[in-house]
């Protein structure tokens, strides 16, 4: 496996897409920023650290977050057709599951990075306006948060996997991608949170840092990604192991 690893790290590093993993997380950050800014133009109002992370955080989670990783899922799954080297890379002495599984961890450390990036951009946004005091117990807990959401979207990675599996191309996962921060908007504020992949991480940092908040049992959020981890993580493994190689070559 840590060859496995080592070569999917290798590809990723000689890739463009580490300008999206470091800017990227900016961009939900710089319209937060605008928001309050705007806010203490007009209204002269000091920027509280709670509010202003719970808005990062749910710009971070729902705008930018399912589309992004979406790219990145449906890139590693699919360079290898796009450039006719999956059946060399299936020659290899492994398991064909092995192959599969590397291409899920080796993107879980770049989700837990664009959570890191967007919690310090956070961060220095927040300081660069009007604001009170910042209590290390407030630091914390919102880093708690990012962590949880991190978690969740590593949970939803094999979703577009598997759409670009199905597909050999990176476009069926992206759509899926740009889907879920379509209907984010919507299901957001609705009684489903919990009930819809994209929406049960932020379910679940809503009932984190403000406890017994939502109407909805967070148990349903928590089945929701299980699902949504487990049942697309199989059927990626059992396409992976049974599809035929030469017709791709």
């Amino acid at each position: 496996m840590r060859d496995i690893l080592y070569t999917e790290w290798m590809k990723l590093k000689r890739s463009r897409l580490w300008w999206l993993v470091v800017l990227g997380p900016g961009l939900p950050v710089l319209l937060t920023f605008a928001l309050y800014f705007n806010s203490q133009r007009i209204m002269g109002r000091i920027l509280v650290w709670d509010d202003f992370f719970k808005t990062s955080a749910v710009m971070l989670n729902t705008m930018l977050a399912p589309a992004l990783f979406a790219l990145l899922a449906g890139y590693v799954l699919a360079r290898e057709y796009q450039e006719h080297m999956i059946s060399t890379l299936l020659t290899y002495p492994r398991p064909r599951w092995m192959f599969f599984l590397g291409k899920w961890l080796i993107l879980i450390p770049l989700v837990f990075l664009v959570f890191a990036l967007g919690y310090l951009y956070t961060l220095g946004a927040g300081f660069a306006l009007q604001h009170e005091s910042l209590a290390a117990q407030t630091l914390w807990v919102h880093a708690q948060a990012f962590g949880i959401m991190a978690v969740c979207h590593v949970a939803l990675v094999p979703l577009a996997l598997v759409a670009a599996l199905i597909r050999k191309s990176l476009i069926p996962a992206v759509a899926i991608g740009i889907g879920a921060v379509v209907a984010n908007g919507t299901i957001l504020s609705s009684e489903y949170l919990a009930y819809f992949p994209w929406t049960a991480g932020m379910a679940l940092v809503i009932e984190f840092l403000d406890p017994n908040s939502l109407s909805i049992p967070v148990s349903h959020a928590v089945a929701i990604l299980f699902l949504s981890f487990v049942v697309p993580f199989v059927v990626g493994l059992y396409i992976f192991h049974k599809m035929d190689v030469q017709d791709n070559a």
